[in-house]
């Protein structure tokens, strides 16, 4: 259709908030009580394209069974219905039609669309701030001290672990069972339900079995040391597999940001990989730690892009001056995700300063002690002096 289509054609005629439809569309012939053919497109604009009647046209196979299965596929509801009586058929192999019915659906709000990045950018982004902080305080405390400390920190990196996991599930549950969800169903009939949503739900469950993991771990002491970390580098992995598969037949820009996500996550895969041989490294510890906080800030950044709020203007999704954009503004925010680490490190350093009582041991930093060696020769040199 050449023409946008006008407010009183239909009641379902207005464009989508944003002014943008992305999504899948079907438009259903219907001519007496029978349906002639299903054609389905996708990343339309406010602006519908003609059906080709040619090419639509399958014949009476299409019953009505098999048009339920596919609205069932692409999570229409049966009342999606929206006639189009001044549709201009008279030149198409439609011409005798009196109407022709424009079944579609929005695969959420918006807002929807944007909580579905804001929801792993909230978890990535409390998980990195929780470790510029722990990895830092343990940093300051791990040479030298009673196994009391020692006791105290495996329990909260049990507690940790097991928010980790709560994350996982509740992302999960949030794939799963919103309204337009497959609700654990992975097939119906002959097509496969929602595999976008089951994708996301795969990344969750990677991540919760490497917060498992981590919990027996520490509970458990026959348990290799370096397999938590281990299975969290294979939970990255999986989740840049996921992500490199996800975003094929996109606009340039769709892709594009989501291509430099995967910089962040392949990074952190590498550095968690190294942690399974130089295990407590804090250099490694806190570049991880910058990577999560930049994968959650980067998830927050994507929603505001594709999914404007607040009556915002649509970005040109194929316009090269957004795409060099957002390739700086990526950069911006892994300069933001080092400072946050910086200036963590920096304030915990300064607090157990403020904090050392008399009789404590002095706090062991990156300019006092370099390794392991020199550690022993200071607490030679002390015991001398006794």
């Amino acid at each position: 259709m050449d023409r946008a289509l006008s407010s009183d054609t239909s009641p379902c005629s207005t464009a989508p908030p944003g002014g943008r439809m992305d999504v899948h569309v079907i438009a259903i012939a219907w001519k007496q009580r029978h349906l002639l053919s299903t054609r389905q497109h996708a990343d339309l604009p406010t602006q519908f394209s003609a059906v080709e009647g040619e090419k639509a046209i399958k014949g009476e196979r299409s019953s009505h069974r098999q048009n339920e299965a596919q609205r069932a596929q692409l999570g229409i509801p049966g009342h999606g219905l929206c006639f189009l009586p001044n549709y201009p058929f008279m030149s198409s192999p439609f011409s005798h039609l009196t109407a022709v019915p424009l079944l579609f659906r929005y695969p959420g709000t918006p807002m929807a669309n944007f909580k579905g990045h804001a929801l792993p950018g909230s978890f990535f982004l409390i998980v990195g701030l929780w470790w510029s902080v722990k990895y830092p305080l343990k940093y300051f405390h791990q040479k030298g001290k009673s196994s009391r400390l020692t006791h105290h920190y495996q329990r909260l990196e049990v507690t940790e672990a097991a928010i980790r996991t709560l994350f996982s599930v509740i992302g999960m549950l949030a794939e799963q069972f919103v309204p337009d969800g497959p609700h654990l169903h992975l097939s119906h009939e002959d097509h496969w339900v929602k595999l976008m949503n089951w994708q996301h739900s795969t990344m969750y469950l990677f991540f919760g079995v490497s917060g498992l993991v981590d919990m027996l771990t520490y509970l458990i002491t026959h348990i290799p040391l370096g397999l938590d970390r281990l299975v969290m580098a294979v939970a990255v992995s999986n989740e840049g597999f996921l992500l490199y598969h996800h975003v094929h037949h996109r606009p340039p820009l769709d892709q594009h940001i989501h291509s430099l996500l995967l910089c962040a996550v392949f990074a952190g895969a590498v550095s968690l990989t190294l942690e399974v041989i130089l295990r407590d490294n804090i250099v490694l510890e806190l570049f991880r730690t910058s990577l999560v906080i930049l994968q959650g800030t980067w998830f927050w950044q994507i929603g505001f892009v594709l999914f404007p709020l607040f009556g915002a203007p649509e970005w040109d999704q194929k316009d090269d001056a957004n795409i060099m954009f957002i390739t700086m503004c990526f950069c911006w925010h892994y300069l933001a995700a080092l400072c946050i680490v910086a200036i963590s490190y920096s304030l915990v350093y300064c607090f157990l300063t403020r904090v050392k009582r008399p009789g404590d041991r002095e706090i062991i930093g990156i300019h006092k002690l370099k390794s392991d060696h020199t550690y022993q020769k200071a607490l030679l040199s002390g015991s001398d002096e006794d």
